[in-house]
């Protein structure tokens, strides 16, 4: 008791820390070995891989010039300007589609389609998913190789 009539609790303060809020059930997965030599190689791979097809895609994006070489002419339809290309004409698919019938004409637009794939700025494009794409394979390579011992959060 104070002098100014206040009951002090006599009690020690002691704070027990809940079993979730303790780091004792990550000590086990948090202090695993080092990471291998190849799960680090596939990591560095990855990122190596992920920066120079960013960069190459995004030098090509900049640097593609348009490649109108082999326009016939332009059709206009409901305000709308559309290339005439060789390939793309009525009569050229008319006469795939009689040599070779519907099977035809689709084989020939996914051919010209994949070759568009590697000219100009399409070609940034697919340069640019082909290495996020490559870069996510090998991290996740990397992440196999580990087993999950690096990450304590997943529930592996």
């Amino acid at each position: 008791m104070t002098a100014d009539g206040v009951v002090l609790c006599a009690l020690p303060y002691t704070r027990k820390l809940p079993a979730c809020a303790s780091l004792d059930h990550r000590l086990p997965t948090i202090m695993q070995a080092a990471p291998s030599v190849l799960e680090l190689r596939l990591n560095w791979c990855g990122a190596i891989v992920l920066i120079i097809g960013l960069a190459a895609a995004a030098f090509i994006y900049v640097a593609a010039e348009d490649s109108r070489h082999s326009v016939l002419g332009y059709e206009i339809v409901d305000g709308k300007t559309y290339e005439v290309t060789p390939d793309s004409s009525k009569r050229y698919v008319a006469d795939v589609e009689r040599f070779g019938g519907k099977s035809a004409v689709i084989a020939s637009d996914l051919a010209d389609w994949f070759d568009q794939l590697w000219h100009g700025e399409r070609l940034a494009y697919t340069i640019g998913t082909l290495s996020i794409a490559v870069s996510l394979l090998c991290f996740y390579v990397a992440r196999l190789f580990s087993g999950g011992a690096h990450y304590p959060d997943h529930p592996d």
